[in-house]
């Protein structure tokens, strides 16, 4: 209830985009959008002098395992595995309730898996939650 009500008082009402323009209207603001996707970018550089001083710890049988493509029956093994009474974080909702709709749910968290181990990145719209900006200063 206190975020709620610190939330009204401190509510950002307008950002200032990368041009400079001040943008008041959420429906076409990216601006928070792009910085983010700015922010979070791989930055792009010579590491091969870094990567060079690092020992090699993984070996080429262990990189075999590690990067063959992935089951749906392993990946359900696994799940399966851990305890029910854990969170996973997801809406907040315990594993024995993903084990109870994995029937529903089970596609989608493959994909989910397949396509970060295959690409390196999970679906976009799972990050498409959780950003709330509430300023910390007096006046934002």
């Amino acid at each position: 209830m206190s975020t709620v009500a610190r939330g009204k008082i401190k509510k950002v009402t307008k950002l200032v985009s990368d041009i400079g323009d001040w943008v008041t209207r959420q429906d076409d603001c990216d601006v928070a959008k792009n910085y983010f996707v700015v922010l979070f970018a791989a930055n792009k550089g010579n590491y091969a002098p870094v990567l060079d001083l690092l020992s090699v710890w993984v070996t080429q049988e262990d990189n075999d395992m590690l990067t063959k493509p992935i089951f749906r029956k392993e990946l359900k093994h696994a799940l399966f595995q851990m305890q029910l009474d854990k969170y996973l974080r997801l809406g907040g909702f315990n594993y024995e309730f993903y084990h109870y709709f994995s029937h529903v749910y089970g596609e989608d968290v493959f994909q989910a898996a397949w396509l970060w181990l295959e690409h390196g990145f999970f679906p976009t719209n799972l990050n498409e939650i959780g950003i709330c900006i509430i300023s910390k200063s007096e006046n934002p």
